[in-house]
């Protein structure tokens, strides 16, 4: 049982979708900054690395 019933959020999904465009990338952008010490360094690492991204 959820908040919304399910006909509602079908019919606003994408607008849903839309709204939030870019919001996850900032949020996401505002965790691994405050988590890393040296965000340029933990970044270069990742680069470094050159490990294939997993997709499910």
């Amino acid at each position: 049982d959820g908040e919304v019933e399910a006909s509602v959020f079908d019919r606003y999904r994408t607008p849903l979708y839309k709204e939030a465009s870019y919001k996850p990338y900032i949020i996401a952008a505002m965790i691994f900054l405050a988590k890393s010490k040296d965000p340029a360094a933990a970044l270069k690492a990742l680069e470094d690395r050159a490990q294939k991204r997993k997709f499910c």
